[in-house]
């Protein structure tokens, strides 16, 4: 049963609202980006190709995360226990709908990482790259589909976990734990590795210099994500904790920035093509009459 905190003489604090903003606000540029990232596959460089698939799909599920979301605000993510007018009842409507985002969102930032990497292979295909691109693809799909099991599997029948007297079994306490440990810290190598990878590929990509400051830049909101998912690591135990309407709170923004910030990192580097368009930073052959295309814009043409 969950225990309810005695209410102390501070002001009470809410942090739902933040939720959401946080949540709306990194879902919109996502939108935004992955509309750019769309509109330049089919009209500029006319190769869609599986890494917009993948992106467009965590997007969709970015969308679908953010109602569960907005239903565990509106039941009373945020706030403390004490000042729930329902606390019991309304803790356990927060693991309700915290339960089908969990879910979510490790499927969500899987697809982001498969686009990401999918992306690398249209710039760099060699032999040597193909195997450890989709060796690394092979083993955290395999990892986050076992946690994703894990999770969703941890009581049955399923509705226990927001239902203790129904009959039923769920994982002891900590066991699950362990599976989202083992997962966030395969999960921090797969961020690196993802945010790193691109920038020393685009290190000899021929634009001018400022424009390719410029995407690098952009694309330190990888990093931001990799340090997100640190974060979510180290508060994962708030979930079993007696306030759990307010300590899950750190746990939910650290996952929905991993996966938003990801979602805006994805889109960053596919946008050159725009810039070209609009003879924005690209440089170009009078020698050869050529216009100059640079890495990022021959990968784009490679479906």
């Amino acid at each position: 049963m969950v225990a309810i905190p005695p209410s102390p003489a501070a002001e009470d604090k809410n942090l739902g609202p933040v939720l959401l903003a946080v949540y709306y606000s990194t879902l919109s540029l996502g939108v935004l980006l992955v509309g750019l990232r769309i509109y330049i596959r089919l009209h500029i460089t006319r190769s869609y190709g599986w890494d917009d698939t993948c992106i467009v799909a965590a997007l969709i599920l970015t969308v679908l995360g953010a109602a569960f979301v907005t239903m565990m605000v509106s039941v009373g993510a945020g706030k403390h226990m004490y000042s729930l007018s329902d606390p019991r009842f309304q803790a356990l409507e927060v693991v309700k709908w915290n339960y089908p985002y969990e879910v979510v969102n490790i499927i969500a930032v899987n697809m982001v990482k498969v686009s990401i990497l999918l992306f690398i292979l249209r710039i760099q295909n060699d032999k040597r790259t193909k195997i450890v691109i989709w060796a690394t693809i092979c083993v955290m799909t395999v990892v986050n589909l076992i946690t994703d099991c894990a999770i969703a599997a941890q009581c049955i029948p399923a509705d226990k976990l927001w239902n203790p007297t129904k009959a039923g079994t769920c994982f002891k306490p900590g066991q699950l734990s362990q599976f989202g440990y083992a997962q966030s810290v395969f999960s921090v190598l797969t961020d690196a590795f993802c945010t790193i990878s691109p920038i020393f590929i685009l290190w000899n990509v021929q634009i001018r210099r400022r424009i390719k400051i410029v995407i690098w830049s952009l694309m330190s909101v990888g990093v931001m994500a990799t340090a997100c998912n640190i974060i979510r690591s180290i508060y994962l135990n708030t979930l079993n904790a007696d306030d759990i309407s307010y300590d899950i709170t750190g746990v939910a923004i650290a996952a929905i920035l991993e996966l938003n910030l990801g979602v805006i990192a994805a889109c960053v580097p596919t946008l050159q093509p725009l810039f070209r368009s609009m003879n924005i930073g690209t440089r170009r052959s009078r020698a050869t009459g050529s216009s100059g295309r640079s890495a990022i814009t021959k990968a784009s043409t490679r479906k």
